[in-house]
């Protein structure tokens, strides 16, 4: 799947990331308070495309009833790989299994069709150990946040 590559857009304030996600500037606020948002600024705040991405993604984490707690690690490594790092693995098609417990997300990058024929994924031990796993599909979460940006999803 081919996705624009977005260079850094001038960052977002707190209602436009309120409007662009359906919420309250009080949820932006509670995103930032948890730390899944690393806001600039002193009053005022705005926020970066890798926050953008990191709530698009957080969001559909929630839906599937991840906990905040468990929302705000994967945000910190989402944050930590950076945009172009995120840029390069969705422009190829990377998706990635996480196992998400009380410590660091346990990445393993894989591409489409690799999931159940990987030698280095234990889905069985994952389960047994009652680790959450969640697949984020940087491309198509990127594609949402595109539409979002774009004025056509909500």
């Amino acid at each position: 799947m081919e996705t624009k590559a977005a260079a850094e857009p001038a960052r977002v304030s707190s209602r436009r990331v309120a409007e662009l996600f359906g919420v309250t500037t009080k949820t932006v606020g509670r995103w930032s308070d948890a730390g899944i948002l690393r806001p600039d600024g002193h009053g005022r705040y705005s926020f970066s495309v890798v926050d953008l991405l990191t709530i698009a993604i957080c969001r559909d984490l929630q839906r599937r009833g991840f906990k905040l707690s468990q929302c705000t690690a994967v945000a910190n490594w989402l944050r930590r790989r950076g945009l172009s790092a995120l840029q390069s693995e969705w422009a190829v098609g990377r998706k990635f299994l996480l196992t998400i417990g009380a410590n660091e997300p346990f990445p393993r990058q894989f591409a489409s069709g690799e999931l159940f024929h990987n030698e280095h994924i234990d889905l069985a031990a994952a389960f047994n150990l009652g680790l959450p796993i969640a697949i984020i599909d940087l491309a198509a979460a990127y594609g949402v946040l595109l539409g979002k940006l774009e004025g056509g999803e909500q």
